[in-house]
């Protein structure tokens, strides 16, 4: 797997399944068994870069919260498999999300048997109640990939200058969602660090619904859309 597409995973993945709330009940994420939700992600071209499916697996109330198991498919820009069907755990207690991927890409990522991935951070959070103008918490994601102990490379994911910029309407070919807009900063360390300007569009028991990144003129250069959703 290129490097390239290993961060792809990571960041979608990140987007859609780091988002909790103070109230799990009310947080901005799928949260029925069954439902399946598509993303894709595009250049600033509109040619197509990657396709995400996850679909709700199993769903299960707890008195703090709930858990559920998510399974994952990917694709490529040319329509070939990166990962079909890989399933790993999330459960949310009390507001704090949790998940675990170590086993969902590894073999298809064609890493060697000893590679081992860690993930650490607090992650983005969207409590339950928004406003234009709020100011949010800043994330931090931090992925360390080892081998017998030994720590070959960290990937580390920085989320500033989170805030509520606006509340409108947004349609995509899943449909028309009433959305938050978050704009922030997206620090992102690889060796050296480098910080791109995002916007999100989240819709309560939907999750993500668009996201674009900016580069530093303030052009457009990427953008992910929801493009199906079924319940």
């Amino acid at each position: 797997m290129k490097i390239v597409q290993f961060l792809s995973i990571f960041f979608l993945i990140s987007v859609l399944n780091l988002s909790t709330a103070q109230n799990c009940a009310e947080a901005f994420y799928v949260s029925k068994q069954g439902t399946k939700s598509t993303l894709e992600s595009y250049d600033a071209k509109g040619k197509l870069q990657t396709s995400q499916t996850q679909t709700m697996k199993s769903y299960k109330g707890t008195s703090g919260g709930f858990e559920a198991v998510m399974s994952t498919t990917m694709s490529d820009k040319n329509g070939k498999t990166v990962f079909e069907n890989r399933d790993f755990p999330v459960k949310c207690d009390n507001g704090v999300f949790k998940m675990d991927l170590s086993s969902m890409y590894l073999n298809e990522a064609k890493m060697p048997k000893d590679m081992q991935m860690e993930l650490s951070g607090e992650g983005v959070s969207f409590p339950s109640a928004l406003s234009v103008g709020q100011d949010l918490p800043n994330g931090e994601t931090e992925m360390k990939m080892k081998s017998n102990g030994m720590n070959l490379m960290t990937f580390r994911f920085n989320e500033i200058n989170r805030k509520v910029e606006k509340k409108e309407s947004i349609t995509t070919p899943a449909g028309t969602f009433d959305c938050y807009k978050i704009v922030s900063e997206t620090e992102v360390k690889i060796m050296v660090k480098r910080t791109v300007k995002t916007a999100t569009w989240i819709a309560k028991g939907v999750g993500v619904v668009r996201t674009e990144s900016y580069n530093k003129k303030g052009e457009m250069d990427s953008y992910m859309i929801l493009t199906k959703l079924e319940k």
